[in-house]
């Protein structure tokens, strides 16, 4: 399958449905025939309530809890213990697993836990300056000088989600990827 070379970075407010509209674009483009790599970081849930994050490969299956409020670490964000070797070795692998064998990058997300892991954000600018397009989520409130780098960059296409343009905006991440290549 042929995509077009694209680095759509979804941004919003908690509960925007950031990670939704990456899952059902990864669930269309996997219809489609697509390969799919990289990153989700679904929550891990006790009882309805939250109590960490784990790191996914989507193209493997691997999965790993990446933070934990149980998990004892030197690294917190808020009441969760990060457990920055996971971000690196599944994190990591999945991005560059998916650099090389995939037809998209997935990364959801590039967020406060992520960027404890400098070996992360070395792999999220090679992805995004591969020839492979990109689709990722970064926290709209995140104040961190490297998001706010990689937003700022020209091939970085930011799109703020809200409850409201969801369907919108859903539309435009497929348009723009499934847009035919521009000779």
């Amino acid at each position: 399958m042929q995509l077009t070379k694209t680095n759509i970075l979804l941004t919003g407010p908690p509960g925007s449905g950031k990670t939704r509209l990456i899952q059902n674009v990864v669930d269309d483009l996997k219809k489609l025939g697509a390969i799919v790599g990289g990153l989700l970081t679904p929550e891990v849930r006790v009882g309805g309530e939250r109590t960490g994050f784990h790191v996914l490969d989507i193209m493997t299956g691997e999965m790993e809890v990446m933070a934990d409020v149980g998990f004892e670490s030197d690294v917190k964000v808020g009441r969760y213990g990060v457990n920055v070797n996971v971000i690196r070795d599944v994190g990591v692998n999945a991005i560059v697993r998916a650099m090389s064998k995939c037809d998209i990058i997935v990364i959801d997300e590039i967020g406060k836990m992520e960027l404890y892991s400098k070996e992360f954000q070395e792999t999220v600018e090679e992805a995004l300056s591969s020839p492979k397009p990109l689709l990722g989520t970064v926290g709209e409130r995140l104040r961190h000088p490297f998001t706010t780098k990689i937003k700022a960059l020209p091939s970085v296409k930011l799109l703020t989600l809200t409850r409201s343009n969801w369907d919108q905006i859903y539309g435009e991440v497929k348009q723009m990827l499934f847009r035919p290549e521009q000779t």
